[in-house]
């Protein structure tokens, strides 16, 4: 959405394209809930249909309407539809957030067509860890492109909570391999501070209640996009602490290895100071200079990190301002859209 909402303002015309069901929200709905302040169409291809091989109707679909359309690109994420896409005659570019899918099964086996197309004008991926993982299926070098991330920034807003004490604060998901028990231990030993987590669906939260919630844990659970800036203007300290292996949405892969969470670019653009994970795909986005660095399974060093954090903060604060500085430099969308629009028309796509 933001995406397209940065497209939209560099003055392109542009169209989201994605499944719909009988229940799902309206446009105007998804506009609201992103809190959006310009308006883009949004396509959903139907099915009602939803058994054994609805993803490939679905796709085939999809497909269909996107050659019916007048367009100078077509960018997206669904590596199946795509394959049927070239499959049909029409250019893709693919946004890559993970590696390709192995192949095996019928959704493999179509989906690694997509590979070997001269259909394929370019795949952009968001860590470099991703590079070796598409030229081992067969995309050229030259079509593969680094184009990181992106987040708009956190605005300026009044905090929507207040505590008599500081505030340590996480935004997030709480999957496995989110660090979420790392910040119970530290709540425990660091009773001086308030520990507020954002995020979160109502059976993950139960879960984590169930471990022992302490009296410095305010768990608020999942938030509108729109109200995450008055939480995170709650906070002066923010957490970062992904483990060795980090769920994704559905649990079945460990994304550690090439995960470029939007929420670490929200803490750069805030300016707020943040302690991280010490990670392969971290280092690529922060250095020392921007971000104070723990290993990720260690509590002790993040409960050491924390204390020293106020104990002298002017440490933390010049690296929050350099984050800020260097996510504005790099990582807004507008600068992801200019990243993608020169790569579209170096493959001889007219923009």
């Amino acid at each position: 959405m933001r995406l397209c909402r940065a497209i939209h303002n560099a003055g392109h015309s542009v169209e989201l394209i994605i499944p719909g069901k009988k229940n799902s929200p309206s446009e105007d709905e998804i506009h609201q809930y992103y809190q959006l302040d310009t308006s883009f169409p949004i396509t959903r291809i139907k099915i009602d249909y939803s058994g054994k091989g609805s993803i490939y109707i679905r796709a085939w679909r999809m497909a269909r309407y996107i050659l019916k359309q007048a367009h100078d690109a077509v960018y997206g994420r669904d590596s199946l539809v795509f394959a049927v896409c070239t499959w049909m005659g029409q250019e893709v570019f693919l946004d890559a957030h993970g590696p390709p899918r192995q192949k095996s099964g019928l959704y493999g086996l179509i989906s690694h067509r997509l590979w070997s197309s001269d259909l394929l004008k370019g795949v952009t991926i968001v860590t470099e860890a991703l590079r070796q993982n598409y030229e081992s299926v067969g995309v050229p070098s030259k079509h593969i492109h680094l184009v990181r991330n992106a987040s708009a920034p956190i605005r300026q807003v009044e905090a929507k909570l207040k505590f008599d004490r500081p505030v340590i604060g996480y935004i997030g998901h709480l999957y496995p391999g989110r660090g979420i028990d790392i910040i119970f231990e530290a709540a425990k030993a660091l009773p001086q501070y308030q520990f507020l987590i954002v995020g979160g669906n109502e059976k993950d939260i139960a879960y984590w209640k169930k471990q022992g919630l302490s009296n410095n844990i305010k768990m608020i659970g999942f938030v509108p996009a729109g109200e995450v800036a008055t939480y995170m203007r709650s906070c002066n300290l923010l957490l970062a602490p992904y483990q060795l292996e980090v769920g994704v949405w559905g649990g079945k892969e460990n994304s550690v290895r090439y995960m470029s969470p939007i929420k670490l670019f929200e803490y750069m653009s805030s300016g707020i100071p943040m302690v991280v994970s010490d990670l392969p795909a971290i280092r690529e986005v922060l250095s020392d200079q921007e971000a104070t660095f723990c290993p990720p399974d260690d509590a002790k060093a993040w409960e050491q990190a924390i204390a020293e954090h106020f104990d002298y903060p002017s440490a933390g604060h010049l690296k929050a301002l350099r984050a800020k500085a260097l996510y504005s430099k790099f990582y807004s969308w507008e600068k992801r859209v200019l990243s993608l629009f020169n790569i579209f028309s170096t493959a001889d796509k007219k923009i």
